[in-house]
């Protein structure tokens, strides 16, 4: 009977030890997704992986701290004009993207639609926390995403 309690016990603080970690886990990744969509910013992922490539590669470089002070400072100014010429567009790339999903909506039969509208309908839960199913952060008001719905 001791042996059972034992056992016991020892499976209920393990399982207590996976839940706590898988908590912490997804809360940290959580906070990081936030932190990387502040920094990103409206630009589009591409483009601002772009950004993050040069950045990259400037680490690599290892330059002098003054010289990849200014370096860096070149980029933070790119970033801040790419994000004021990317702004004024989101409205038109958000109606773009609408009426292109209403177009290929237009080209498929019924079953098809259906399969389509699941299809985005996955993208944007794969997106989120799978044990919370929240949002793993929140959108940008000018995030434009395929499958995202539009702004109300």
């Amino acid at each position: 009977m001791k042996a059972l309690k034992l056992i016991l016990a020892t499976l209920v603080i393990f399982g207590a030890g996976v839940v706590v970690g898988s908590l912490l886990e997804t809360r940290r990744m959580t906070q990081a997704r936030r932190a990387e969509m502040d920094r990103r910013g409206a630009l589009p992922l591409a483009l601002w992986q772009r950004f993050e490539t040069l950045r990259r590669t400037i680490r690599q470089l290892e330059l002098p701290q003054e010289q990849r002070t200014r370096v860096e400072g070149l980029i933070k100014e790119s970033h801040d004009r790419f994000q004021k010429l990317w702004e004024p567009m989101l409205p038109v790339a958000r109606a773009e993207l609408e009426q292109l999903k209403a177009r290929i909506s237009a080209e498929l039969g019924p079953e098809q639609q259906a399969r389509f509208e699941e299809a985005l309908r996955q993208r944007i839960q794969r997106r989120q926390h799978p044990s919370t199913n929240q949002p793993t952060a929140e959108p940008k008001p000018g995030q434009v995403l395929l499958g995202t719905p539009a702004a109300p």
